[in-house]
């Protein structure tokens, strides 16, 4: 075994691009999105107006991004330097070790970060995190291809009927846009202060996982998952508030920025689920087309470069600010959702001018909702509203 150094001047060496790093996309890669065969399909928010086809541009420029992080690596001790999947293995299990016996400690850091990332009111939300050896996924929410369950649903028509391959067109679409979002978002820099207190190695050592997990996405178009490996080192669980319970979500991760990843996933999963249709058992058909686990791999490779797109237009909205944008951009209906997309996507006058609305009818929101709670609030404190105290 030896040690792998990972530096820009080795990066640059013919022998060791041809041993380790691909030049190009594989052509498996490739064939999958020519073909639409991706997590995000023939979707029609997608604006191929180049004489490349968009998304294979957008997973070309994924591709050359995460080979240039592989850059700030440094070094792997105790590897095979021409396979950097036992390397990430390698990564994975030092991990895991040093972070057991602060598992507590960064379960709250994660929980803490999301709830200063939003704005979070504790009260509203139940948030479960948990850092484990291994990801529950025995669960009926968690299935690893779209369900075929046409038959349980009575259309009016058959446009009412057709209806429904739309919705999950744009479910599929705002899941890889959460997923993009909880890794650019995923910010392990800014907590390195906290986390040095606990463990110094454990910055650097999540630095190279994110780097070389990155890198090898882009390598493969199917990773071989199955009911008996589904292969997964996250998962979330979002629960919709009912009449006798609040919104729960529940985040597993076999390391802390793997945790940190799929909690705020599931609090983007939230902000867009007002996307969904309103009649429940319609709702109940799209997500059971739309969140299988066979698509996760497809929207970390696309999903943070759409989401770039996207988050480019946000003018000066803040992550304070963004669940509320998020909701008004979901709401829209298909149509209207289809074309804003694309023309953000296509980086266009006009989408930059409907953001620019958008962003600016949430910040309204937020100052009608804090109005709205102020009301509440003087409505229930006696001591100030008295008898003869008036408002409308």
């Amino acid at each position: 075994m030896k040690t792998v150094y990972i530096s820009e001047k080795i990066l640059e060496s013919e022998e060791f691009k041809k041993s380790i790093l691909m030049d190009a996309l594989p052509d498996d890669v490739i064939a999958k999105i020519n073909t639409h065969k991706t997590s995000l399909g023939n979707n029609p928010s997608i604006p191929d107006i180049f004489d490349e086809p968009f998304l294979l541009k957008l997973t070309e420029q994924g591709f050359q991004l995460s080979k240039e992080k592989l850059k700030e690596i440094g070094e792997i001790t105790d590897v095979d330097e021409t396979e950097l999947e036992p390397a990430l293995a390698k990564l994975l299990l030092q991990c895991k070790e040093l972070e057991t016996p602060y598992r507590n400690e960064l379960e709250k850091i994660c929980i803490n970060y999301v709830i200063d990332l939003f704005s979070v009111p504790e009260e509203t939300v139940d948030i479960v995190t948990e850092l484990c050896d291994e990801v529950d996924l025995n669960r009926d929410s968690i299935i690893l291809d779209p369900l075929d369950n046409d038959g349980d649903i009575e259309f009016v028509n058959v446009e009412d009927a057709m209806s429904i391959k739309g919705e999950v067109y744009k479910r599929r679409l705002l899941n890889a846009l959460s997923m993009g979002a909880a890794i650019r978002m995923t910010d392990i820099e800014s907590l390195s202060e906290e986390i040095n207190q606990l463990n110094p190695k454990l910055t650097d050592l999540y630095n190279k996982i994110i780097s070389l997990n990155n890198y090898l996405l882009y390598t493969k178009s199917d990773f071989g998952l199955t009911d008996e490996n589904k292969m997964q080192m996250g998962t979330v669980e979002v629960s919709l508030a009912t009449e006798d319970s609040k919104v729960k979500i529940e985040a597993q991760g076999v390391i802390f920025p793997i945790l940190l990843t799929e909690l705020i996933r599931g609090f983007m999963e939230l902000f867009t689920s007002h996307g969904l249709p309103k009649d429940r058992r319609q709702a109940m058909m799209v997500i059971g087309k739309s969140d299988f686990l066979k698509a996760e791999p497809w929207d970390m490779k696309l999903g943070p470069m759409l989401w770039d797109l996207l988050s480019n237009t946000f003018n000066d909205i803040n992550s304070i600010e963004l669940p509320y944008l998020l909701k008004r951009i979901s709401n829209l209906n298909i149509d209207k959702f289809n074309y804003l997309m694309k023309e953000v996507f296509a980086k266009t006058r006009r989408g930059k001018e409907i953001m620019s609305k958008l962003s600016f009818k949430s910040k309204n929101d937020i100052e009608y909702d804090k109005f709205v709670d102020k009301m509440t609030k003087m409505k229930k404190d006696k001591g100030i509203i008295t008898d003869d105290y008036n408002y409308e």
